[in-house]
């Protein structure tokens, strides 16, 4: 029996209408009404309203099939006063296009569980894909849906991963919850072991992947130029091209070491901004000689994932950025079978122009705008689509947009996607988390429940509580193992011995070891007493008080000049007797609080590299130039292949004070701290040899 649902009243067009409803109607669900040139004809109700428990409904025309089977929209108004009735399911399927077997089974029509949404492999692959959702509102749980489907159709994928969501893929969903719902979507637990294939820049983070690296040999001078944050000019460009033409004459199999040997040969001094763009790339670790063959990451039936949790930010854009570029190159020369790319978190690799450039912005727009000629299907996810390249976006035709809320990002999506009337853009904000609207699966947006993953999920959020419970659990477990015996023994002590009486137990005395240099009072110095063990201490005589301050005195050799130096008890500053005062030395008072940073970082990791400092200070490579060249100038720094090294003349603090040996009691001293190595290694660092050191007390 048809539902009757009233008749077609009020203000009526070719595209709208609207009516009082007579029966229960709920928004967006699918009507039908006949109209006397096209038949029966799938309308939709966009909006209600309730005016003294009166509901109008404002609905749209979607339109009927013709005899070629194309949907089109009656040319002539709807009669007023014509009865409308709820749509039936097959009527739905047909005029929506949903009655296909195959195709990437995604879930079903909201509030229509019989009618199974399906898109088209093939369309979804060429013509990209855009999953779009603000954070938890289920993108990474809808590709990974996608993903499986996928698999089982024999389609190769090529997974860009930055937090290793997606090795999950590999077990069967064990969710309680979900398996329940597993049969109201006709699907059934399943893992994708023998389907997955994992590579990562860092297996120490990610044990179970394949080792991934890139071959420096196979970048041009361009692409060099285009992975490094520091701008190359067209006379260094010129340069970098011939170093790397020389270095490929002498060796195919070169390295960053033979391109920079190439670049010390030439007579210009464009070369040496070149040097921290070497220094960049060496900096990074990704670069082998035995890098993984970007055709074996391409396979019939598999999906390989390039998990890059635990990999720095910018070099995951490098990484990318490379990849992307040789699976384009091979598939255009049809080196690799046809694959779907899917780039998460893509608003970081393919920002829109005014958030900044990425390393893998200019492929992955080429690959937008060309790859569906040469069956390089390309699928973006992101949770700020007003972040992500608009070109790229706009080029993907089908959409699965989840809840999103920032007025940005709704404009965004409102001006990349097709047929979105003002209603259903409205309604963005207020999508349930489980379901989504999906442009592409038909010739008319649809709303749909994302159908239950049959592998495991390895998106979910962290949980606090869950994350300290675990914490918890092992604390206890392991204070079990650690108790258990220890009570063991002890029944066993008291069945075998006489008990004997509890002593108290007595707990050690806290030891605290004071921040500040330890300051010892002169008056506990005293002449030689009887029943006290005397030692020997040297102490420096400036005759300002009564109280003794530890130091180290080292004798260094710098060079060719040896002298004496004091440094404080914590081993981190070089100190100066100035006035008859002891001070922190002013080694690099007169330099400006940026250089001031560069040469603290210099001084604590005793060599290091432009490319560092660059990451580190977030400086502007001219500044860092300049300031480079500058402490090079005031031989504050020396600059080595590339190498920069601290160089400073600490002679002028040389320490030639006379010492005093005085005895005293050695029990004033026995919770004295020995700092000696630290304060021997803290010297090595500022490139000082040490051929002796002592700790020394100051008055």
């Amino acid at each position: 029996m048809v539902d009757f649902l009233g008749i077609v009243s009020g203000k009526i067009s070719t595209n709208s209408f609207s009516f009082t409803a007579q029966g229960k109607v709920k928004k967006f669900d699918y009507i039908k009404l006949y109209h006397e040139e096209a038949g029966f004809v799938l309308c939709q109700v966009n909006d209600l309203s309730n005016e003294n428990n009166v509901i109008t409904c404002n609905c749209e025309v979607i339109g009927y099939k013709d005899n070629e089977g194309l949907l089109k929209v009656p040319k002539t108004t709807i009669s007023s006063g014509i009865e409308i009735y709820k749509a039936d399911d097959e009527f739905i399927k047909k005029i929506l296009g949903l009655d296909k077997d195959e195709g990437v089974y995604l879930g079903v029509l909201d509030n229509y569980s019989s009618i199974k949404v399906k898109i088209d492999s093939k369309k979804l692959i060429t013509k990209h894909l855009a999953v779009l959702a603000k954070t938890g509102a289920g993108k990474s749980y809808t590709l990974g849906v996608i993903v499986e489907e996928l698999l089982e159709q024999g389609i190769p994928i090529v997974i860009i991963d930055p937090h290793g969501e997606y090795s999950s893929l590999k077990y069967p969903n064990d969710n309680l919850m979900e398996l329940e719902k597993m049969k109201d979507f006709d699907v059934s637990p399943k893992g994708y072991m023998d389907k997955i294939v994992e590579y990562s820049p860092d297996i120490t983070v990610n044990p179970e992947a394949i080792p991934l690296s890139i071959n420096i040999n196979s970048l041009s001078a361009h692409e060099i130029s285009m992975l490094t944050p520091i701008k190359i000019g067209g006379t260094q460009l010129g340069i970098l091209y011939n170093a790397i033409s020389e270095a490929k004459k002498d060796n195919l199999e070169y390295d960053l070491s033979e391109i920079r040997t190439k670049i010390d040969e030439v007579n210009s001094n464009a070369k040496y901004g070149l040097y921290s763009c070497i220094d960049f790339l060496d900096n990074l670790g990704i670069f082998s000689k035995n890098p993984v063959n970007v055709e074996s990451l391409v396979n019939h039936g598999k999906a390989t994932l390039i998990n890059l949790k635990g990999v720095d930010p910018e070099v995951q854009k490098i990484i990318v950025a490379k990849l992307c570029s040789d699976l384009f190159e091979k598939r255009k020369k049809s080196l690799i079978p046809p694959l779907f790319l899917i780039v998460e978190e893509a608003h970081n690799f393919c920002p829109e122009r005014s958030f900044g450039e990425s390393p893998s912005s200019y492929i992955l727009r080429n690959i937008a705008s060309e790859g569906r000629k040469f069956g390089l299907g390309l699928g973006v996810v992101t949770q700020r689509p007003a972040r992500i390249d608009k070109n790229v976006l706009s080029q993907c035709n089908t959409q699965i947009i989840h809840k999103v809320t920032n007025p940005n990002d709704i404009k965004a999506i409102a001006s990349s996607a097709e047929n979105l009337n003002i209603n259903v853009i409205n309604d963005i904000p207020n999508i349930a988390i489980g379901t989504a609207l999906i442009i592409g699966a038909s010739s008319r947006p649809l709303i749909a429940s994302i159908r239950v993953k049959k592998s495991l999920h390895g998106g979910k959020s962290v949980s606090f509580k869950t994350e300290l419970e675990d914490a918890d659990e092992k604390k206890i477990k392991l204070a079990r193992k650690t108790i258990e015996p220890v009570r063991q023994i002890k029944q066993e002590k008291q069945i075998k011995t006489e008990p004997v009486q509890e002593k108290k137990q007595i707990m050690p005395e806290k030891i605290i070891i004071p921040k500040e240099p330890a300051i010892i009072n002169e008056s506990v110095i005293s002449k030689k007493e009887e029943s006290k063990d005397i030692i020997n201490i040297d102490i420096i005589n400036l005759n300002n008080s009564n109280k003794l301050i530890p130091v180290y005195l080292a004798k260094v050799l710098q060079g060719t000049k040896e002298y004496s130096l004091l440094i404080n008890e914590t081993a981190t500053k070089i100190l100066n007797i100035k006035n008859n005062e002891l001070k922190e030395a002013e080694i690099y008072g007169n330099f400006s609080p940026k250089s001031k940073s560069v040469i603290d970082i210099i001084v604590s990791k005793g060599q290091t590299n432009i490319a560092y400092l660059f990451n580190v200070l977030n400086y502007s490579f001219q500044d860092l130039d300049y300031i480079i060249k500058d402490l090079t100038n005031k031989e504050v720094i020396t600059v080595i292949n590339g190498k920069i090294l601290p160089k400073y003349d600490y002679s002028l603090f040389g320490f030639n004070h006379p010492i005093e040996t005085n005895e005293v009691d050695s029990k004033i001293f026995s919770k004295d701290i020995d700092n000696s190595k630290n304060a021997k290694k803290f010297l090595e660092s500022l490139n000082l040899n040490v051929s002796n050191l002592k700790k020394v007390y100051i008055r």
